[in-house]
């Protein structure tokens, strides 16, 4: 992905509209612009170019096409970023690790858009917890947390700890399954402030 692309990609999803949008349009059936103007109180002909720009960035998938009168009406959905079909997308299963050259060669703006929609997915979520909290919820109903470690890790090393934190992830089973269930998105990134080199 070029620079230029990627600047314009993290524009659109720094726009506080594009998010409501995004949010909006959640449902697998999909949702129409009018559908949209009406619950986002927008003029439908406000919505048409976030909605084009957000389409060929892959934010929107059309999901149908009804026909009223000679005019086709699109139906938009979101869902695709919610779920674990951008993994798909990718060419990945569940919880694999691929760092081959090739690979990355072949799927460097898919990877790029990856990261940049669960940054953004997560930076969403992090903010809907903090107005929660604002409003009066307490700290330990929110759905948001996170950790830090700083780690001295050889590259044979890292990919070892992703491979067996990705295990314990699916083998998991809650302790308390009589509490109440929610969805959950672990996106666990291990960077180094260091040069990448040969060994």
């Amino acid at each position: 992905m070029s620079s230029n692309k990627l600047d314009n990609l993290a524009k659109l999803l720094a726009d506080p509209k594009v998010n409501r949008i995004l949010e909006a349009a959640r449902p697998k059936k999909g949702i129409t612009v009018k559908q949209l103007a009406k619950i986002l109180k927008e003029k439908p002909s406000n919505l048409y170019y976030p909605i084009q720009k957000m389409t060929d960035f892959g934010l929107l998938k059309v999901v149908a096409e009804n026909e009223i009168k000679n005019l086709t009406e699109k139906v938009y959905s979101s869902a695709s970023l919610y779920k674990r079909s951008q993994q798909k997308k990718l060419g990945l299963k569940e919880n694999e690790i691929d760092l081959s050259n090739e690979y990355v060669l072949n799927h460097t703006d898919d990877l790029l858009e990856f990261f940049m929609i669960n940054q953004k997915r997560m930076l969403t979520s992090f903010e809907k917890n903090m107005d929660f909290i604002q409003a009066g919820g307490k700290v330990n109903e929110v759905n948001f947390s996170w950790a830090v470690s700083t780690l001295e890790l050889s590259k044979r090393g890292q990919i070892e700890l992703l491979k067996k934190i990705n295990q314990l992830t699916t083998d998991f089973k809650d302790p308390h399954p009589e509490d109440p269930q929610f969805s959950f998105n672990l996106d666990m990134t291990l960077y180094s402030d260091d040069e990448p080199k040969d060994k």
